[in-house]
């Protein structure tokens, strides 16, 4: 079960660098919910903090794309 849960939190990762947050999320969810075993806290710590990087990427993607937003007028200017 420990290495299942380490081979899940590098699955985790490698969904991280591909930006596919919704698969890394999950996997890593999975073992907060699940895992019982050898270094059950510092496993669960670990999927905890690497979910946590991933909120923090998603908000700085959203806030960057809000950056890049222009205003269009749709009356001709007046």
């Amino acid at each position: 079960d420990y290495w299942i849960a380490k081979a899940i939190l590098l699955l985790g990762e490698n969904f991280i660098v591909l930006e596919d947050y919704y698969n890394a999320r999950s996997s890593l969810q999975s073992i907060i919910d699940n895992y019982k075993g050898k270094d059950e806290v510092e496993i669960i710590q670990q999927a905890r903090d690497r979910i946590e990087y991933i909120d923090a990427l998603e908000k700085s993607k959203n806030k960057s794309n809000d950056d890049n937003i222009e205003e269009i007028e749709l009356n001709g200017g007046e």
